[in-house]
């Protein structure tokens, strides 16, 4: 016999899944709580204890239906421990707090308040990233570089030209640009205006999500819509009833 999580979900959310539905890779919920995964080869999970365990995907779904700032997320260890995947997490809530979640050595490591001095995250871990980047040792091309350098930078104005700024900085990052494995796809959460924006490899098009005309209400079914799908601009209203066979 094993333990089992079981959760209602206190807030609705918009996800990216891979492989189905509450397969979460990436998401917002209407809290405005945003997580998303990069890969992480380090990543050595805590030992199985008496928490209930969930694969990486479900991890993810868990923190945006139960959680409403990154406290909360972090709290959340002590309820239900991750497994499963080589990843870690960047999340950030509607308050501009943002922690990077690890699993190394067999433990959970939180960079968050004075312990994130720029919130960005690659493919390493975040301490090893952000060391090297304070002492001028990241390549031109290191992702880490370039998304850290542009976070400093940023001038806040208006949402238009944030969530441009965003876009531009996922464009420099992106393996076309470095000439590394090809950026299939880059999402921009909007978390103060709760919009999640996005564009792909097969459709350039920028397309957004507006919470405002999302239904979230409990019982509400499930929508779905294709991330590839050949659209422009607001697809609030052309998301579609959730099928298996689609």
């Amino acid at each position: 016999t094993g333990r089992y999580a079981r959760w209602s979900a206190e807030h609705g959310s918009v996800t990216f899944n891979l492989a189905g539905f509450q397969m979460a890779w990436a998401g917002m919920n209407e809290a405005g709580l945003a997580i998303s995964t990069m890969s992480l080869t380090d990543t050595d999970y805590p030992p199985p204890d008496e928490r209930p365990p969930l694969i990486a995907p479900f991890w993810v779904q868990y923190q945006l239906d139960t959680c409403a700032t990154v406290e909360e997320v972090m709290a959340n260890d002590a309820r239900v421990r991750a497994m499963g995947s080589e990843d870690h997490y960047l999340v950030c809530d509607r308050s501009g707090a943002c922690v990077a979640v690890e699993f190394l050595d067999g433990k959970t490591v939180f960079h968050s308040g004075q312990a994130m001095p720029v919130a960005a995250l690659a493919n390493k871990p975040y301490l090893a990233s952000v060391q090297a980047w304070q002492a001028g040792l990241l390549e031109d091309r290191a992702r880490f570089r370039i998304a850290a350098d542009r976070v400093v930078n940023f001038q806040p104005s208006d949402a238009t030209s944030a969530v441009a700024y965003a876009f531009e900085t996922l464009q420099q990052a992106s393996g076309q640009a470095i000439h590394g494995v090809p950026t299939q796809w880059s999402i921009v959460f909007d978390t103060a205006n709760l919009r999640v924006h996005w564009r792909t490899a097969r459709n350039a098009q920028l397309r957004y999500v507006d919470f405002a005309r999302l239904d979230f209400a409990c019982g509400t079914p499930v929508e779905m819509l294709d991330v590839h799908t050949p659209l422009p601009g607001d697809v609030s209203d052309r998301l579609d009833l959730y099928s298996f066979r689609d």
